[in-house]
């Protein structure tokens, strides 16, 4: 879609174009008329024309709207010619010809047909429109201007105090759930993550949240001047040429998006989240005055936040490039010491050195030295059944199974609780092959974010799509 420039030619007559809504959408036209005349500022795809303004008749997104001031001239249409006066008041438009003909133009049983007026009643007009698009030239017209915006925080929206409450409330469950998960041994792993981590992340969630509404501003006005933002302690205001670039953040632990607005050093202003009634809009109306500012202050903010984007991505490439042979050989070693205990695995007796609980405070384990007959010998940490903690107390040896060769590969003849994806082939090679598609994709962002380019889901289109950093979005 197109936007209007906002200098219109001096001292010239202009065309716009008028294209009915009906149902009293629109605005009524008369030529001689003269006052305010409301303009799309980003023109429909539908209503796009030689013209390069076109009379609005959708007043519900008010932030797409130009206002400007003129007088009406002439009134043409290609099949009915010169119009003097077209009245929107009611279902039915009435639409008075140069000569005096008045026509009705039915819009709700069956639209687009015409009636002529006939003494005192109507009758039906033998004329067919194919097109319902009027020109309407204007004799002078100031330049259009956008109108001031004022957005505020949803009524609906819970206050800070609610969710700061809800967040304590969570951290102090959290807490609980891990001390009773510490002295109850016979809690599972399952039911310690139920006490503990579910509860402190919706905490987290939940205070999130809460800073986001208390730092929500009281109102933000756009008007053509710049941008005013009112907050509890002082208000803010910033000119369009002080203003450089913004941009919408995913949603993060609040569950919210952002609206991050940078001054042309590139440094951020503003964080506006969607608390904000009207947050799509507001977002689309300050890019529209960044883009009609011009200039490379966007395209230079972008790419050099991309750099930046491009050497994170590349720093977790490499990390990813090095987790995922690592985890192949952790799952190669696994699987081969699975196979020797079953091929030349012997039982024997292991010295019990320590008996403790892991840091999470919940899960058993046990550290055991195996020696064998000619003299090797090898310690391993190995995590317990849970429900084996009391009778493992006061044992001082234990049975293992080990390799004579090898006697670091050993397993606890009974008792063992089998831990990690690893020793699963599928999962441990299937991880690794992950991290290695993760690290590969990684790099390839890095290299096109450092270039400018970056991948985004196109709304229009329905699918992802390449861009190019630099349209000030």
């Amino acid at each position: 879609m197109p936007e209007i420039q906002f200098a219109p030619p001096s001292g010239e007559r202009e065309n716009v174009a008028w294209v009915p809504c009906w149902y009293e959408l629109d605005q009524p036209l008369e030529v001689g008329q003269s006052g305010d005349f409301a303009f799309w500022w980003l023109v429909p795809e539908h209503l796009r024309g030689p013209e390069r303004l076109v009379l609005c008749n959708d007043f519900s997104h008010s932030g797409n709207l130009l206002i400007a001031r003129g007088t009406i001239a002439a009134i043409r249409h290609p099949e009915l010619g010169a119009i003097r006066k077209i009245n929107t008041r009611g279902l039915d438009y009435t639409i008075t010809l140069a000569d005096g003909t008045e026509l009705l133009v039915n819009a709700e049983e069956d639209p687009g047909k015409l009636y002529e007026r006939d003494g005192e009643r109507w009758a039906e007009s033998p004329r067919v429109i194919s097109n319902w698009r009027f020109v309407v030239e204007f004799e002078s017209l100031s330049e259009p201007k956008p109108q001031e915006r004022v957005f505020k925080p949803m009524r609906s929206t819970k206050s800070p105090r609610f969710w700061f409450m809800l967040g304590g409330i969570g951290l102090l469950v959290g807490a609980v759930g891990f001390v009773l998960g510490i002295y109850a041994r016979h809690s599972t792993m399952l039911s310690f993550q139920v006490m503990t981590t579910l509860p402190v992340m919706l905490a987290l969630i939940s205070i999130g949240n809460a800073l986001s509404l208390a730092r929500a501003p009281l109102e933000v006005c756009v008007a053509p001047q710049g941008l005013r933002i009112k907050t509890r302690h002082c208000p803010r205001q910033y000119t369009w040429d002080k203003i450089g670039w913004s941009s919408i953040q995913n949603p993060g632990l609040d569950f919210r998006r952002h609206l991050r607005i940078y001054d042309t050093s590139g440094r951020r202003i503003a964080n506006l989240s969607d608390v904000i009634g009207g947050f799509d809009e507001l977002a689309e109306l300050v890019g529209r005055y960044i883009r009609a500012k011009g200039g490379e202050t966007a395209d230079r903010i972008q790419l050099a936040k991309a750099k930046r984007a491009a050497v994170v991505s590349a720093i977790a490439g490499l990390v990813c490039l090095g987790i995922s042979p690592s985890l192949a050989w952790l799952t190669y070693s696994e699987q081969r010491a699975e196979r020797l205990l079953r091929e030349v695995g012997v039982s024997g007796e292991a010295d019990v050195e320590e008996l403790y609980l892991a840091s999470n405070g919940v899960t058993p384990r046990l550290v055991y030295r195996i020696t064998t007959p000619d003299g090797r010998s090898a310690k391993r940490d190995a995590q317990l059944h849970r429900s084996l903690w009391d009778a493992f107390q006061r044992v001082k040896t234990i049975s293992v199974v080990y390799v004579p060769e090898e006697p670091e590969i050993s397993r606890l003849e009974f008792g063992e609780d089998p831990e990690g994806a690893l020793k699963a082939p599928l999962l441990g090679y299937g991880a690794s092959v992950f991290f290695e598609l993760l690290a590969l994709g990684a790099l390839a962002m890095s290299r096109l974010l450092w270039h400018g380019w970056t991948i985004d889901f196109d709304k229009a289109k329905g699918r992802f799509a390449a861009r190019r950093y630099g349209t000030g979005k």
